[in-house]
């Protein structure tokens, strides 16, 4: 149900909203995606949010808009891409998406940020364990 005069939806919730884009548009899926062409599995927030809360089946936060042409039609993969964060051309820690590339819709420049980071945390912890036998050997 939309407003008289507006492209919003009356519900406030994220069910409710989507319950609204299905009732006023039909079905995003087999649609053409709106940022590759590919066929669309839903429909996908495009613009910013203006809410942000818990999913009613799994309870992960989730980002919605209750203004309903702020949705297109978007295949799993760029849905994706926006539902983690960033754009289309940018992740959220400002990798560009076309250098790294994304696997399963997560940034490839991230996931390497993250292994370094791993990498040196089990460094850092290997050198204190050796510190340390170094420290009981030279007094006992």
């Amino acid at each position: 149900m939309a407003i008289a005069g507006s492209d919003s939806a009356t519900a406030r919730t994220y069910a409710g909203v989507h319950r609204t884009l299905r009732r006023q548009r039909g079905s995003a899926v087999g649609q053409p995606c709106a940022n590759c062409g590919r066929p669309a599995d839903g429909w996908g927030l495009i613009a910013a949010p203006t809410h942000i809360g818990p999913h009613p089946d799994h309870g992960r936060k989730v980002r919605w808009s209750v203004h309903l042409d702020a949705y297109r039609p978007l295949c799993r993969s760029c849905n994706s891409l926006r539902d983690h964060g960033g754009s289309w051309t940018l992740c959220p820690a400002g990798h560009a998406r076309v250098a790294w590339g994304t696997s399963g819709g997560r940034c490839r420049g991230c996931r390497r940020d993250a292994r370094r980071r791993e990498r040196a945390a089990g460094r850092t912890a290997r050198a204190g364990a050796h510190e340390t036998a170094e420290r009981v050997a030279s007094t006992g």
